[in-house]
């Protein structure tokens, strides 16, 4: 009994630690702010100029990984403020995204560099979401869930780089809605849809497993 009572102890401290820890990434504040608007501008520049140097670049520097962490957490141990405020950091950092990508959009093709007839090849690629897509979402926020409770598995860096699933979608999004080309910004917003709900199951999938 004494051995079950330790047990549980154990388990209530490492949950606790584990709430603090997801706590913080939660917050929406100027580090989750400054960094989404740098991804957000690297991504857009890149899907304008086809450069799919500078698009891996957006994935090193965006944070969205980290609320969606949360909310996988949060979703686990049922606890709704925290799971609302990482959905409310996770929207604001996609708004921002929306309207910065919007506003580049319509310089671009001002400049003639964004025409529907020859769109780069970049932006095309996301504008038909397939089952592949789906897939890496999973393995995503898998790895990305798995390096928060095992530090030693992956880098900081790399389990945040993760988020290349989510913030280059939303960009084509906000390119095509500055045509207005709304039949063609529904492609980029399925696949947007469809790589956080992948990132939210396969993170649900490992936690519960990871620390059951």
């Amino acid at each position: 009994m004494v051995v079950d009572q330790q047990s549980l102890l154990e388990d209530k401290d490492r949950l606790e630690e584990l709430r603090r820890s997801y706590d913080a990434e939660a917050r929406l504040n100027e580090s989750f702010i400054v960094l989404t608007v740098g991804a957000s501008l690297i991504a857009s520049l890149g899907l304008v100029a086809d450069n799919n140097a500078v698009i891996i670049g957006a994935m090193v520097v965006a944070p969205w990984i980290l609320p969606l962490r949360v909310a996988v957490f949060a979703i686990l141990i049922g606890q709704a403020r925290l799971l609302s405020r990482s959905l409310i950091t996770l929207v604001a950092g996609a708004g921002i995204t929306l309207i910065l990508s919007m506003g580049l959009g319509l310089i671009a093709r001002g400049q003639g560099l964004l025409v529907v007839e020859a769109l780069p090849e970049q932006i095309v690629a996301r504008l038909e979401p397939n089952t592949f897509d789906l897939g890496i979402a999973l393995a995503a926020g898998a790895i990305a869930t798995y390096a928060k409770v095992n530090p030693g598995a992956v880098s900081s860096m790399a389990g945040t780089a993760i988020a290349v699933a989510l913030v280059p979608p939303v960009c084509v999004m906000g390119l095509m809605l500055s045509g207005p080309d709304i039949s063609s910004a529904q492609g980029p917003a399925l696949l947007y849809a469809a790589n956080l709900l992948g990132i939210l199951i396969g993170g649900i999938t490992v936690l519960a497993i990871r620390e059951p």
